[in-house]
């Protein structure tokens, strides 16, 4: 079961909890740091201490002077911080000292960061061993016990001191969240009654009244002008949603509009198929028959004439077909017919058709196709367009260059693809131009199209069809390099 507190209880809890880790982490951090100061600072002491008795007593390790040591050793008792003093031959006995019984076995302290000294702690004392070196060559050793009573009894006091700074500190948390609750949760509330009453219908936003407003905002209580500020927002949340509901309707009946207008006109022109074509069919044709006369009878200069008429009529069938099919696209009324059919057959009779084309303007024609590549299923109508397009496409852009037609599958069983890529070396597109190339009637530049022609509804067409078959075309291109559009169909 999911439990749910108010908002002064969570801000309440929120500045308790923090004040707690503060507290936490002082509890946990200072004793600690405290202890570890005070370890440092007897570490310093017994070092320094140990350093200069062992300068001093060099003399009695070479003449064994045990009276020596004892006087040396003896003003070390006064001390209530010293737990026993002992100084050792080199072979480990005694020479002399008190409380030697206290004293670890030479050897067993750990080394320290001070040269011929060692260190460490046990639960009473801290130990202190130091190599005694004499003139004579004979060595010793001090042995030090520095109580730690004194240092004890101040870690007790100094957490004691931390734990009663946390509590205090935990009850100033406690405090501040009340004192804040108050001042800040004032307002809210007010203005969440306010909000209640405009939700429950008991406010209607149209009567709240300019001047009712005006003196809720010049009221010195954050609350009233809080539920001002709201009121004023309700007002104008209310104006904008009228406006938004107007201007959505508007835009969705000239959405509705527009989108019968395109449908009409989109429909009307894959319906005017049949009533275009006939005539410019049999414009072709007899300029065709024309050609023959004129070259049966000699007449070259006529015949020159009808081979014009021929071209301009082959390129407006052209233009209009492309109209018509991205019309029939736009309409709905194009459909995909998927057949089997030998992918590397149509590959080849579309390079044979396309390299007189290409070869035009002195372009070098390469086919590389994956001898894997065979049965393939999908719209071989539709693809033999997109590919024919798109060879056109680079013959046009290329001049004195390289057209490339590449193919391979990749994948296998019903992931299976084809990647058919046409690549040119020609005068190749900026960043710009390419995110607007595939979009109806749309060339790179109005330099491109009044120096190379064209409608710009062949790559169009070639996109929406590979769309139409589940596939897509891509393009990469770098100016004054060409460009690489590459085919995706599965199949």
């Amino acid at each position: 079961m999911r439990l749910e507190f108010s908002l002064r209880t969570r801000l309440m809890a929120s500045f308790v909890g923090m004040f707690a880790v503060v507290a936490t982490a002082l509890l946990g951090y200072l004793p600690t740091r405290l202890d570890a100061i005070g370890h440092r600072w007897l570490e310093r002491r017994g070092a320094s201490v140990a350093a200069v008795l062992a300068g001093h007593l060099g003399p009695a390790i070479d003449f064994d002077d045990a009276a020596f040591v004892e006087v040396s050793l003896a003003e070390l008792k006064a001390s209530p911080e010293m737990a026993y003093a002992v100084v050792r031959r080199a072979d480990g006995t005694t020479l002399g000292g008190w409380r030697a019984d206290l004293a670890p076995p030479p050897g067993s302290l750990a080394e320290s960061e001070w040269p011929d000294m060692w260190i460490s702690f046990d639960a009473n004392r801290m130990n202190v061993e130091r190599t005694i070196t004499t003139e004579g060559g004979q060595t010793g050793t001090l042995m030090l016990g520095l109580s730690l009573d004194d240092l004890n009894a101040q870690h007790d006091s100094d957490f004691r001191m931390v734990v009663g700074f946390s509590l205090v500190l935990l009850v100033l948390g406690a405090i501040t969240a009340w004192i804040v609750s108050e001042n800040l949760l004032g307002p809210i509330r007010a203005a969440t009654e306010t909000a209640e009453r405009v939700a429950a219908g008991k406010i209607r936003l149209d009567e709240i009244g300019v001047d009712d407003i005006a003196s809720l905002a010049r009221s010195p209580d954050e609350g009233q002008r809080l539920t001002a500020a709201l009121k004023v927002m309700a007002q104008r949340l209310a104006h904008q949603v009228k406006d938004i509901e107007a201007k959505g309707e508007a835009a969705r009946e000239a959405e509705l509009r527009a989108t019968e207008a395109n449908k009409a006109k989109s429909s009307f022109l894959a319906n005017m198929s049949h009533e275009l074509r006939t005539p410019l069919n049999a414009i072709i044709g007899y300029s065709e028959l024309l050609d023959d006369v004129a070259r049966d009878e000699g007449r070259a200069d006529l015949a020159a004439d009808v081979q014009k008429i021929h071209a301009a009529g082959r390129h407006l069938l052209a233009l209009i077909n492309d109209i018509l099919d991205l019309s029939k696209v736009e309409a709905g009324k194009m459909e995909v017919f998927n057949e089997t059919f030998d992918l590397r057959v149509l590959l080849t009779e579309i390079a044979d058709a396309a390299s007189s084309l290409v070869a035009r303007k002195g372009n070098r024609f390469v086919v590389e196709i994956d001898p894997a590549i065979g049965a393939f299923y999908s719209d071989s109508t539709k693809t033999r367009q997109i590919l024919f397009n798109l060879l056109s496409n680079a013959s046009k852009f290329c001049e004195g260059g390289t057209v490339t037609l590449r193919a391979r599958h990749e994948g296998q069983g019903p992931s299976r693809t084809a990647v058919i890529e046409v690549e040119d070396t020609g005068i190749g597109l900026t960043a710009e131009q390419q995110g607007r190339l595939f979009q109806p009637f749309m060339q790179a530049d109005v330099s491109t199209t009044r120096k190379y022609g064209g409608t710009g509804l062949g790559l169009t067409i070639s996109r929406r069809f590979a769309s139409m078959m589940h596939g897509d075309i891509l393009l990469r291109s770098e100016v004054g390099r060409g460009c690489t559009f590459t085919v995706i169909l599965p199949g």
